[in-house]
């Protein structure tokens, strides 16, 4: 391995890929960590170095991890946790150790709007509680907190293609709430990475603008060449919907809490931090999903 590297985790997901493909496309020294030898094959048939290793793996990630100016971590989806904010704790304590290790000078991860607050955001309060780790075990780092995923909406394709609607968490239609696309955030994440900090740097990673659920039905009607209407999800099915898709009583809990916290403006930004706007518009987003 050749050093000094910056390290990319889960760049098998959008924002991870992201991130080493803006650092590749300077001329960065990269390395990829990744949980499958094929995916580890086709970093390193793009000039990346690439290293094995599972979050839980402590052993593993702090090897991967060795030499590292730099580190780009977050936590990885955890869609069949019993409790998802119970197991992301080992995850955590495998990352700061292998920082720590390593003694890893800057680190950027991946967090949330609302990761400010201390609960009632769902899942989000995993982010707060990471954020709070990092800062108290004294590791330099720049926190993401990034804006809603425009790639979300992929999730309601279907039926706006098939007739016409748009399901939405979001409510009431015209509520602007922050985007942000998977792209912009890889691409701020190696900015970070390039410019890191000595003690902690709290950033907003959103979109050009604030979109609606009747900003998306437009962008998407443009899209796909007919009208598509906003049709909100009642807060007393999302369960329902939910319990389709074989979710965990914990998860379905959390992201209840998460989506209301979006209607109600509960999660948001708490105004204090860097802003970095992105550049990606939601058609644009919309368009690559939909084609």
């Amino acid at each position: 391995m050749g050093y000094p590297m910056y390290v990319i985790a889960g760049a098998t997901g959008r924002t991870g890929a992201a991130a080493a493909e803006a650092l590749l496309a300077g001329g960065e020294p990269v390395r990829v960590v990744v949980r499958r030898q094929e995916a580890a094959d086709a970093w390193r048939a793009r000039g990346a170095e690439a290293a094995i290793a599972d979050f839980l793996d402590a052993e593993a990630m702090t090897a991967a991890l060795a030499g590292a100016a730099g580190a780009y971590l977050m936590t990885p989806p955890l869609a069949t946790a019993a409790d998802l904010l119970a197991e992301r704790i080992p995850i955590e304590a495998n990352m700061i150790a292998a920082v720590r290790a390593n003694a890893v000078p800057h680190v950027v991860l991946l967090s949330s709007i609302g990761a400010h607050r201390e609960s009632g955001t769902g899942q989000i309060v995993g982010l707060h509680r990471m954020e709070r780790k990092f800062a108290e075990a004294g590791i330099a780092h720049t926190g993401l907190r990034a804006a809603y995923f425009m790639e979300n909406w992929a999730a309601v394709l279907a039926p706006a293609r098939a007739n016409g609607t748009l399901p939405s968490f979001i409510a009431p239609t015209g509520l602007a709430v922050e985007h942000v696309s998977t792209g912009d955030i890889g691409r701020a994440a190696a900015r970070a990475l390039l410019d890191p900090v000595r003690g902690r740097r709290i950033v907003a990673v959103t979109g050009p603008r604030a979109v609606s659920p009747d900003d998306v039905a437009a962008a998407l009607g443009a899209v796909l060449g007919r009208p598509i209407a906003v049709a909100p999800l009642p807060r007393a099915g999302w369960d329902e919907i939910w319990d389709g898709l074989g979710w965990s009583a914990d998860r379905k809990r959390l992201y209840g809490e998460f989506f209301e916290g979006l209607n109600d403006g509960r999660v948001a930004y708490a105004g204090d931090e860097e802003m970095w706007r992105g550049t990606e518009e939601i058609g644009a987003v919309l368009e690559g999903m939909a084609g």
